[in-house]
């Protein structure tokens, strides 16, 4: 079968590219998706990515961030349009993920600008310390629902290492010189701020160390981006 415009776009970027994809700002937070899941499936035989759903790194280094998957999500909802099946209808969904930091928010603003129709919590989504996995889709009722949730968290920033278990994050500080920059904690609720090598070497120590229960936020973050999607 010959490959349509989205293959062959994914397959110059190196990606694998399902019916849905979730666009992730780096190498740190594919993998820690990645092994997650994985480690979820060997465990319960549930299949996170079932359905066609996809985790996808929208750079590497300088080319990811939240500049990389505002971009690729510029790119992806510009070409989705063009790869339909027999009946017309779109293969491919792209949507995004960016930390809930002050750079993740100003991606959603440029997101917006670039295409005044993407909207939050349909095509463009930030990581909380709660994520929604059940209840009413209805983009107003959702974004409702996931603020009135997170309030008590108000100034808290956050990020996918902050979805891992506190004591298997404090066995990689204690493991790890020069990991961590900063610590904040509001609600009972801990943000680790990484330094660089932080990121990069957390997600080695996940994938050697993590159990089951230590990657259970990771796990639920994924079922919320299902439920977004309609795919539960």
């Amino acid at each position: 079968m010959t490959d349509d415009i989205v293959q062959t776009y994914a397959r110059h970027k190196g990606w694998k590219v399902g019916s849905y994809n979730v666009l992730v700002e780096g190498t740190s937070d594919y993998e820690i998706f990645s092994v997650a899941a994985q480690k979820h499936l060997v465990a319960t035989g549930e299949d996170l990515f079932r359905n066609g759903l996809r985790i996808v790194c929208a750079g590497h280094l300088r080319e990811g961030g939240t500049h990389g998957v505002v971009r690729e999500l510029t790119v992806t909802r510009s070409l989705e349009k063009h790869a339909l099946s027999s009946r017309g209808l779109r293969r491919y969904r792209f949507v995004a993920l960016v930390d809930d930091d002050a750079a993740g928010r100003q991606a959603i603003s440029r997101a917006q600008y670039a295409d005044a129709s993407v909207l939050e919590y349909r095509d463009i989504f930030r990581l909380r310390p709660e994520m929604i996995c059940w209840g009413d889709r209805d983009l107003e009722k959702l974004r409702v629902e996931f603020e009135r949730r997170n309030r008590i968290y108000k100034g808290l920033d956050w990020e996918l290492e902050d979805l891992l278990g506190v004591g298997f994050v404090e066995a990689f500080c204690r493991n790890s010189s020069g990991v961590l920059r900063d610590k904040q904690e509001v609600s009972g609720r801990v943000h680790w701020e990484m330094t660089r090598k932080g990121k990069r070497e957390i997600r080695k120590f996940v994938r050697d160390n993590a159990e089951v229960r230590d990657l259970e936020g990771v796990v639920c973050a994924i079922r919320s981006l299902r439920f977004c999607l309609g795919l539960v």
